[in-house]
């Protein structure tokens, strides 16, 4: 198989995993690793989280269409995927998938050559050193800023594209432009530069930042590192942009798997001090809180004393694949929890199917839910996807938000891809 234009959009099933790992070759392929370099106990450790792996890619197809993408939260089936798409076994072709990419299918001539390659691949990643800022001094930016978030995006597929097209072709300027995470499977760099940054939205007037995450860092994160920092101008992982009203700052929470490492809470501290009066906006990939997905108590421990100050206005974050937005937490000053990661990866809308409806615009329908178990209530995102092609009705939509500040006033827009507005909240004085 020739991928070189077709990786953007390849699509790796667990049915077509399922036809290629036969009997005889899967054991053959098992046998191999023998030769391989390593311990006995590394090549067990290996087999049994391959296991893993597989059942939990076979689980998240289960829940959704087999010919729509889709990618576990865990390393190693994140790993396979990403192998499976990039270097599949010799023989191995493409066949177009009408929702939208092309499956891979594969051949077993090889099957024991790639697994042993992803064992060694696998065996031997460590993750790239975190790069940090050169000091506290945040960069700054225009008192009137506009600025476009984008989270989960990096698939190459679906409402993606249109997000990026709507957001490039927007009349209005734009100070900065900023990806909340996720490049898939396992940010290598080749995804990073086939489904990111060849299809970011590049534009004169903006500067570039992006968080890392859990994806980027299943593969060590060197794309991340030596990509996409350097692309974007960006000197490390967590920084620091204000102006005389707003201070932005974008964490690292994803180089230790939603947490943040003490030497980054120590350098925020001294920069929202060095803010002043300046109000606050915090952005990164994980979530500090959900009424669907996971909590963030790592996160709320190591920040607490920040969080309950009262100065922190937002915080946006994408890693759960919707676009939810949380009413004012009382536990942290009024802070608004903003979920954007809805931005290009496929997520079925079962989860918010019996949240009722608060209001629609067009096909675009918002629901109300409760605060429950502590956490806020707000509104979440539902509707068809018109980008996931004979599925429509069955996935939620994608989009993405802009943001206004202009003295103490935060505008917060949401969009559909192709750029139409379907909420607007005002923030401020």
């Amino acid at each position: 198989m020739q991928p070189a234009n077709g990786e953007a959009k390849a699509v790796i099933t667990y049915r077509e995993i399922h036809n290629a790992l036969t009997e005889r070759p899967t054991a053959e392929a098992i046998s191999s690793l023998d030769e391989v370099e390593g311990t006995l106990t590394q090549r067990n450790e290996f087999l049994a989280n391959f296991a893993q792996a597989l059942r939990l890619i076979e689980r998240e197809e289960e829940k959704a269409d087999p010919e729509v993408l889709t990618v576990p939260r865990d390393r190693l089936a994140s790993l396979t995927l990403s192998s499976l798409a990039e270097e599949p076994p010799e023989g191995s072709s493409l066949e177009e998938l009408a929702a939208g990419g092309s499956e891979v299918i594969f051949s077993n001539r090889d099957i024991r050559g790639w697994l042993r390659s992803l064992f060694d691949w696998a065996g031997r990643l460590r993750p790239h050193p975190i790069m940090r800022p050169s000091g506290t001094e945040p960069r700054q930016l225009p008192n009137r800023v506009r600025a476009a978030l984008l989270g989960d995006w990096g698939t190459g597929l679906y409402g993606a594209v249109p997000c990026a097209e709507s957001i490039k072709e927007d009349r209005g300027h734009f100070d900065l432009l900023m990806h909340l995470g996720d490049v898939y499977y396992a940010g290598t760099k080749r995804e990073v530069q086939e489904r990111f940054l060849n299809l970011w939205p590049y534009r004169e007037d903006a500067i570039n930042r992006s968080i890392n995450s859990n994806h980027e860092m299943y593969s060590g994160g060197y794309a991340y590192f030596e990509k996409t920092l350097p692309e974007f101008e960006q000197e490390s992982s967590y920084f620091a942009l204000q102006n005389d009203h707003w201070l932005l700052l974008g964490l690292d929470v994803a180089y230790i798997d939603h947490d943040i490492d003490d030497q980054q809470v120590e350098w925020l501290e001294q920069v929202i001090t060095a803010a002043g009066d300046r109000k606050v906006l915090l952005f990164s990939h994980h979530q500090l809180f959900s009424r669907f997905d996971d909590q963030g108590p790592k996160l709320a421990a190591k920040l607490g004393g920040l969080l309950e100050s009262g100065k922190i206005v937002a915080w946006y974050w994408g890693h759960e694949h919707h676009c939810v937005l949380y009413d004012p937490d009382p536990r942290y000053g009024g802070l608004l929890g903003r979920c954007l990661g809805h931005g290009g990866m496929p997520y079925t809308r079962t989860a918010v199917e019996n949240v009722p409806v608060d209001h629609t615009d067009g096909d675009s329908i918002w629901r109300r839910f409760d605060a429950r178990n502590l956490v806020p209530g707000g509104l979440v995102l539902d509707g068809p996807n018109p980008y996931i092609l004979g599925h429509e009705a069955e996935y939620g939509p994608h989009g993405y938000m802009t943001i206004e500040l202009e003295d103490q006033h935060l505008v917060e827009v949401v969009h559909t891809p192709t750029g139409e507005q379907i909420h607007v909240h005002e923030i401020g004085e």
